[in-house]
């Protein structure tokens, strides 16, 4: 699929959520730079091709959704749809990709084998706030699961044992 063919294809899919398509459209992310910067340069070109100007604003995962749910934004860039159609059932799914996550386990010993998130029951395990599906399957199929603030808390955990 080309550049342009993707990015008419978001703009265009973002455009129909909107009754009255206004020359100013407000795209909220709950992922901060570096991600959010090529959400920001891909947005942007796509607003300058179809003549209007696209803002990207950076909030925290949640504010960001609830920004989109209550109005105060036009759309949000990117979730995962199982996460929104379970705590946002009123936002609608734009099926059009930019960008790809794959969630890992990291491990202090190598005989621990962590291929799927069911592979967590026997262990326990950390998750970061604000990856809402990190968190609820840590907290699903952990027996002793722990949520901290960022990255660094979680792998000094893991240093520790």
């Amino acid at each position: 699929m080309s550049v342009n063919y993707l990015i008419s294809l978001i703009l265009l899919s973002i455009l129909c959520l909107e009754a009255q398509a206004s020359e100013r459209f407000t795209v909220t992310t709950g992922f901060s730079a570096p991600v959010s910067i090529y959400y920001a340069k891909v947005l942007r070109e796509a607003g300058n091709r179809m003549g209007m100007q696209i803002d990207v604003v950076e909030a925290s995962a949640e504010r960001s959704l609830r920004m989109v749910a209550e109005g105060k934004a036009d759309a949000e860039c990117c979730r995962i749809k199982q996460v929104m159609e379970l705590f946002y059932p009123s936002l609608l799914d734009v099926p059009v990709s930019l960008y790809k996550m794959s969630w890992v386990a990291f491990v202090k010993d190598a005989s621990i084998q962590v291929a799927k998130w069911e592979d967590l029951v026997n262990y326990s395990a950390v998750a970061v706030t604000g990856y809402k599906l990190g968190v609820l399957k840590v907290q699903q199929l952990s027996p002793l699961p722990y949520i901290v603030d960022t990255q660094e808390s979680m792998f000094n955990m893991l240093e520790r044992g």
